[in-house]
């Protein structure tokens, strides 16, 4: 008797479901599909129907993910198979790209009627072969995006969709920011699966939860290091008050996988003991959480805040039991870490190092925290990252990790100006790195978005833009807390001033060169966007000359 491939048994579960109505949209939408029957199921489904089929595909993957997933097409059926609900909802969107040719590089942002997009005549789309096993599987478990300020439901939603197509599994919110967003957000994230982490600079909101004191921060602030006093974790008399706050406020959250609290956004005043007390309440938050019946990841941050080594690097015993969060704040982006001629990223790398064995040695869990999509370190001057991005997944992949995430800050200002899209490539690439190991072909995915005439123009621009605008990131030690392109606010901008000015002048330069030898027109979205930072450049470059 053949095998029942319907899929009567999972219409009631969420994510299953979506996965159902996303392929029949997807369907409807290619000019390609075919009419033949589709089996979406998790691996355990597949198991009794066509335990040999699960087998023969296990035996190819060389590493499995609760995302990994597989898909073989047959004679009159194709059967697309997750280890977990959501691979196999990701599977749906392999499949939808691989054969029917439907990308979707950008998230809908308000001038589309769909994010979705083919070209009928892109080489790079196959039909596969029959009864050939496809198996797709990330570098790492954890894929996330972190929300900090982002009070945007439109946006928001239009990510979380972009997230499913895109193979990331996680959202990192403050608690505030969650607060203002959870009605809207969260019914797209349970279609999804996406896993949810709370955490961030949260403690002086958690602090005045259910007090008449009680606010969310302003949104629009221009200056990400507005605390004015850091928490003092020797102090155990607020902590227990804190965290049954906290407990109450996560039996509320769908998806809630991870909590993650930070220090505030400022150095410690201490100069050492400081990580230490900060984890016995991050072990404390843990016991206590499941002592609430709460079965919730908790990790702590390693995070030069204000520059602070000694809030980055370890020293003396770490946790047991609690999960590593590496964030350092200060790469110039232009170089990896292990050819960065800066002092700083050569410790940098130093403490990721001793972080990992630490991990390593407890069977705890590491996760490096990125800025690839931060408005605020990266400026409005804002680099295209491709490449460092996909070799920085390679590196990091030698430590095991369990994941990355990427911050999104937008920009805030007055300029009209594009950040979601400025800041596109470099998500999109983020997404990808996970699952294509091959530059060329995460590159040709992307350009695949403009017209076959455009590519190539579009694709010298934008590698210009990511050869000059690194640069502006070496700054960021050099003159914190401000930047380059904060010269007015610079009290000894003098002594850089001639460095700076040449950097914004070959910035100006290069870019002009580059967009007189295209050919794409003045209103195209690549050439407009080399045109404002042509002209921000320049702006900046006066300011500069000014001092």
């Amino acid at each position: 008797m053949a095998a029942d491939y319907s899929n009567s048994n999972v219409n009631n579960e969420t994510v299953l479901a979506f996965a159902q109505q996303e392929w029949e949209r997807l369907r409807k939408l290619s000019s390609r599909a075919v009419g033949k029957a589709v089996w979406l199921c998790t691996w355990e489904q597949l198991r009794h129907a066509e335990a040999d089929l699960l087998d023969l595909a296990n035996k190819q993957f060389k590493a499995i993910y609760s995302d990994s997933f597989f898909i073989i097409e047959k004679e009159e059926q194709i059967i697309i198979a997750g280890n977990g609900d959501r691979a196999v909802l990701f599977g749906v969107y392999q499949y939808a790209q691989d054969v029917w040719g439907l990308h979707a590089v950008y998230p809908l942002l308000g001038d589309e009627s769909l994010n979705e997009f083919s070209d009928p005549e892109d080489a790079s789309t196959r039909a596969y072969t029959v009864n050939e096993i496809h198996i797709f599987s990330p570098a790492m478990e954890r894929r996330g995006f972190v929300f900090e300020t982002i009070n945007d439901q439109s946006y928001l939603k239009a990510m979380i969709h972009w997230f499913g197509q895109n193979k990331i599994n996680e959202m990192f919110f403050t608690f505030s920011l969650w607060d203002q967003v959870k009605e809207h957000i969260a019914p797209e994230i349970r279609k999804r699966g996406i896993q949810v982490t709370l955490g961030g600079h949260s403690m002086k909101f958690l602090q005045k939860l259910n007090t008449e004191e009680a606010d969310h921060p302003q949104e629009t602030a221009n200056h990400p290091y507005t605390a004015k006093e850091q928490f003092d974790f020797e102090n155990k008399d607020w902590q227990l008050p804190l965290i049954h706050k906290i407990i109450a406020y996560c039996r509320t959250v769908p998806n809630l996988t991870t909590i993650s609290l930070w220090p505030e956004d400022i150095a410690a005043k201490q100069s050492s003991d400081f990580v230490r007390p900060y984890i016995e309440f991050t072990e404390l938050l843990k016991d206590e959480l499941a002592r609430a019946g709460l079965s919730l990841s908790v990790e702590h941050i390693a995070y030069n805040a204000g520059l602070a080594w000694h809030m980055l690097e370890l020293s003396g015993d770490n946790s047991a039991s609690i999960d590593t969060l590496y964030a350092y704040w200060g790469r110039d982006y232009r170089f990896g870490y292990v050819d960065s001629p800066k002092v700083e990223d050569k410790r940098a790398e130093a403490a990721l190092k001793q972080w990992a064995a630490a991990v390593s040695n407890k069977e705890r869990k590491l996760t490096i925290f990125e800025y690839y999509s931060d408005h605020y370190m990266l400026t409005n001057l804002f680099p295209n990252l491709s490449r460092r991005i996909i070799e920085d997944v390679t590196y990091y992949s030698q430590y095991e990790l369990h994941g990355m995430t990427n911050l999104v800050v937008p920009y805030r200002g007055e300029d009209d100006y594009s950040w979601k899209r400025a800041s596109g490539l470099n998500s999109y690439v983020f997404a990808q790195a996970f699952w294509i190991r091959d530059y060329e072909q995460i590159m040709d995915n992307y350009y695949s978005y403009y017209p076959k005439h455009e590519r190539a123009s579009a694709r010298r621009l934008m590698e210009a833009i990511e050869e000059e605008l690194a640069a502006v990131t070496s700054w960021n030690v050099v003159l914190f807390p401000a930047r380059a392109t904060d010269p007015l606010q610079i009290r000894n901008g003098k002594q850089h001033k001639e460095a700076v000015i040449a950097m914004l002048q070959q910035i100006e330069e290069k870019l002009e060169a580059a967009v007189q030898d295209s050919t794409l027109v003045q209103e195209h979205a690549v050439a407009r966007l080399a045109n404002y930072v042509i002209s921000y450049a320049r702006r900046i470059k006066e300011q500069w000359i000014s001092l």
